[in-house]
């Protein structure tokens, strides 16, 4: 059985793309801003921002996937039936 594409992904994939897009611009403007800041406070603010856009990438990608009411695989019996 191959599952068809449904409007969550195509949804789900421009959001991440269009955040993501606009997540990195945000980060290049307050690297900028930060100035000359010593090394160790740089590599914890990088760190810091390379981690934090997972949290919300992570909860859209679960949406994404999730699955619809009608693609349920255990089905009722008493709608099993129904469908051939």
């Amino acid at each position: 059985m191959v599952d068809r594409p449904n409007s969550r992904n195509l949804i789900g994939t421009l959001a991440l793309l269009a955040g993501l897009g606009l997540y990195g611009l945000i980060i290049a403007e307050l690297s900028v801003r930060m100035g000359d800041l010593p090394f160790l406070v740089e590599m914890v603010f990088y760190i810091i921002a390379g981690l934090v856009w997972l949290w919300p990438a992570r909860a859209l990608v679960r949406w994404m996937l999730a699955m619809e009411p009608t693609s349920w695989p255990l089905l009722p019996q008493r709608w099993a039936r129904h469908n051939p």
